[in-house]
């Protein structure tokens, strides 16, 4: 991978500098493993990144930085115009059968086949099909509970920026290496202590086991 920076500065002289860029082919899946000591117990819930990168280049002992946001989608809000419509009065134009039936005694057969009555058709103005309509992923709002206290795990050094402006940030300060093969690497980010009801469910028709289900509260 080859880069061209053009760089300008007030007076000459060595420099030190940091270079950030985007890069394709890489991104990262939540996924959930949900644990249940007892029906007496709150549910622990272990939140993973599935990490996948595909860029070309190797991320070798890097600290990750796991964003909820996605830079390549665009952050225009849309904008949904009205559809105006006007409508038009009927004119009716009506004769008297007695009139026509007197022309028609004339010979003027031009006047034949003309119907009683005639209207005008309803004229719809405005902008039809021409309103544009974009869809843009949003991150839902996460509250995050204490991690749990349990032995050393690799989610207990994963520090959440929640503060951000409209997404959530994971500081990941164990380095990971991470080959450029489109293969998934699972990490762990977060741990939630969550109060949950439990109860028992069966169908002895469809299934002879029975299934113990979580409500999370």
């Amino acid at each position: 991978m080859i880069f061209f920076v053009k760089l300008e500065s007030s007076s000459a002289g060595p420099a030190i500098f940091e270079l950030g860029y985007y890069a394709g082919n890489c991104g990262w899946q939540t996924l959930y493993d949900i644990r249940v000591k007892d029906v007496n117990s709150p549910a622990s819930i272990t939140a993973k990144a599935n990490v996948i990168q595909n860029t070309g280049q190797e991320w070798k002992n890097i600290k990750l930085s796991i964003c909820t946001g996605n830079p390549s989608i665009g952050n225009t809000k849309p904008v949904i115009n009205p559809w105006r419509v006007s409508l038009t009065e009927p004119v009716v134009y009506k004769r008297e059968r007695a009139a026509r039936v007197e022309k028609a005694k004339k010979g003027n057969a031009g006047e034949q086949g003309v119907s009683d009555t005639e209207s005008s058709p309803i004229d719809f103005q405005g902008a039809v099909g021409a309103n544009t309509i974009m869809s843009y992923a949003t991150s839902p709002s996460m509250s995050y509970a204490s991690p749990l206290t349990f032995s050393w795990t690799p989610a207990q050094f994963t520090s959440v920026d929640s503060m951000a402006t409209t997404n959530a940030i994971f500081e990941i300060s164990i380095p990971y290496t991470i080959a450029s093969n489109g293969k998934d690497n699972s990490i762990e980010i977060q741990e939630y202590s969550i109060d949950t009801k439990y109860s028992y469910f069966a169908i002895p028709k469809q299934d002879q086991d029975a299934f113990l289900v979580a409500e999370l509260i």
